[in-house]
């Protein structure tokens, strides 16, 4: 029978004895030291192998003016590096990687704290606000507050690293400059509400990425297609067949329904989105006009200025969302589900429906018992200021 000596799991390797710790540290460091790290293990009980040896490392490094290194523990204590904590190892190597790495480039790199990076703001057209404006003007004013709908996306996702970070930057990289890219945790859910300037709002669609529901989502209470209409889509958000769908199933319904008692059979109804892929099929987009749906488009990249739910309604959203992230952290789907739909109707109510609308130059008048549509020319100011600062209004 062999006897070499293997080394078995570091839990049922037994437990070193003070005596070992003393003579082997004693080999490296001054006496004093070595009483010192055997005092402190000795303070607090360790019942494993694997956690006296944490703690014999903890100590060591929290000794001042000493060099600690795992293959020091290796050699003294026959232990290999991943039975010590390996996020830590990493850790540790890493930073002393960064620091000799700064020591011969500190001319040209230096660590920066770096926050999150937003979404990037391009430049917006000061022709296509002036044509958007003549839309408005042309199609939206005058008309009733009801046949006004707005659609947009909003979506949610934990960001597990959303914080400010030490980066390593050039020298020379500006305050701006100091960002970096948050990445995906692949948990995505996407809602589209539709409101409009009445106050009401339609159906919202909730897509998700799961292919399967669980049942208990309707247990809640959530009533299918009326609080709610939840669909797959495989990356979690809006492509063309589900908006495709959401204006067969739910938008031209509801515009039928005006007709004829409000709406006379010719005339519009106004619909204002963005520019997104999936709100531009041309499918689509015919059957829209077929039915009398007038489209608006917003300038593109003017969303955080001009899109109505962008100003107001996705702010409160996700402040009601986080709030309620913060009282539960189940992350069951059937209460991330409850989550948003709770926060999409906290977000949505009428008369937060038509502050967004306000927000966005869009407001109501009464003429003679009936609301219509018209153009607040302070908001328009205001939006336009913030859109093109360097022209003033």
């Amino acid at each position: 029978m062999s006897h070499v000596h293997r080394f078995g799991p570091a839990a049922l390797r037994p437990l070193l004895t003070f005596d070992h710790i003393n003579a082997q540290l004693s080999l490296i460091y001054d006496h004093h030291i070595v009483i010192h790290v055997c005092v402190r293990l000795g303070a607090e009980p360790t019942f494993s192998f694997k956690q006296q040896v944490i703690r014999l490392q903890q100590e060591l490094k929290a000794c001042q003016d000493i060099d600690m290194s795992y293959r020091m523990l290796e050699s003294l204590f026959e232990i290999k590096k991943s039975r010590i904590s390996e996020e830590e190892f990493h850790t540790v190597v890493g930073r002393k990687f960064v620091d000799s790495f700064l020591d011969r480039h500190n001319d040209e790199v230096t660590s920066r704290w770096c926050i999150p990076r937003e979404g990037g703001r391009m430049e917006v057209s000061r022709d296509e606000t002036t044509r958007y404006r003549a839309k408005l003007d042309q199609y939206v004013v005058s008309k009733p507050t009801y046949t006004i709908i707005v659609i947009d996306e909003c979506w949610f996702q934990n960001w597990s690293d959303a914080k400010p970070q030490l980066i390593l930057a050039p020298s020379n990289a500006t305050q701006g400059q100091q960002r970096y890219k948050v990445k995906h945790n692949c948990h995505l859910y996407t809602i589209m509400p539709a409101i409009l300037l009445c106050g009401d709002i339609l159906p919202p669609l909730l897509v998700i990425k799961r292919l399967t529901l669980d049942i208990e989502v309707y247990a809640t209470g959530l009533r299918e297609n009326e609080d709610v209409i939840i669909v797959h889509g495989p990356k979690g958000q809006i492509n063309t067949l589900i908006f495709h769908a959401q204006v067969i199933d739910v938008l031209l319904p509801y515009v039928d329904s005006l007709r004829p008692n409000k709406l006379g059979t010719d005339q519009e109804a106004i619909l204002i989105m963005d520019n997104l892929a999936a709100h531009k099929n041309v499918d689509t987009l015919e059957i829209l006009r077929r039915s009398n749906v007038r489209l608006v488009f917003i300038p593109a990249h003017s969303s955080h200025v001009l899109q109505v739910e962008d100003l107001l309604t996705f702010a409160v959203l996700k402040g009601e969302l986080k709030k309620t992230n913060n009282e539960s952290d189940a992350q069951a789907q059937v209460q991330r589900i409850a989550r948003i739909v709770a926060a999409t109707e906290a977000a949505t109510m009428p008369s937060r429906n038509r502050c967004s609308f306000c927000r966005a130059n869009l407001v109501t008048v009464n003429n003679i018992g009936h609301l219509y549509a018209v153009i607040d020319e302070l908001e328009w100011n205001a939006r336009m200021n913030e859109l093109f600062p360097a022209v003033a209004q």
